[in-house]
């Protein structure tokens, strides 16, 4: 799966609103025909431009897509049989054009303001690579009172409806340098 991220980071990421400018870095390429909250109006209507086989690329991603959602769905369904028959309940309709209608999200060094979001079920998540200390980009999720601190090879499921989001990590890993002795710095890009 990892290589699979990597070819999509490779592809445009979706541009978030405003609320997500300041507190948000990395990318963010959303697979499926749910919006996420910001996206231009009438999104969910048709698929994102990448989703379409124009390269051989994209193609690739089409089939990645597949895998990895054959992939999380079957660790669901033996780890969670709960959130699996949930998952299954929500994404039945849309499974007449395959065995999987949920959305995939393939994200890199992607962090997000905490926000909700109007998913129609629970959400899956696995982090596959993890190059950063234990306490630099843990989700956390309101809804369960606690946060999950990232480890490769993970994966965990919540409700998008919760309020959830990311911690920035550690400003060493954001192009800055760490504050010493009281000082304090900031970065802006131009």
């Amino acid at each position: 799966m990892v290589g699979h991220v990597q070819r999509f980071s490779k592809l445009k990421g979706l541009v978030r609103g405003k609320q997500f400018a300041t507190f948000s870095q990395g990318k963010m390429c959303a697979f499926g025909e749910r919006t996420p909250r910001g996206g231009a109006p009438g999104d969910c209507h048709h698929l994102y431009d990448y989703m379409g086989a124009h390269s051989e690329e994209a193609l690739e991603c089409l089939f990645d897509n597949a895998e990895d959602s054959l992939i999380l769905s079957e660790v669901a369904r033996m780890t969670s049989p709960a959130v699996y028959r949930q998952i299954r309940a929500v994404t039945g309709e849309g499974e007449k054009i395959g065995l999987d209608s949920s959305t995939l999200y393939y994200c890199n060094n992607y962090t997000a303001a905490m926000h909700l979001d109007k998913d129609a079920g629970p959400g899956l998540c696995a982090l596959v690579e993890l190059e950063a200390e234990l306490h630099d980009y843990t989700f956390i999720n309101l809804g369960y009172d606690f946060y999950f601190a990232p480890r490769a090879n993970s994966m965990w499921s919540f409700r998008g409806s919760d309020v959830h989001g990311t911690t920035l990590p550690a400003l060493r890993l954001r192009g800055g340098r760490e504050s010493q002795k009281g000082e304090q710095h900031s970065q802006n890009e131009a």
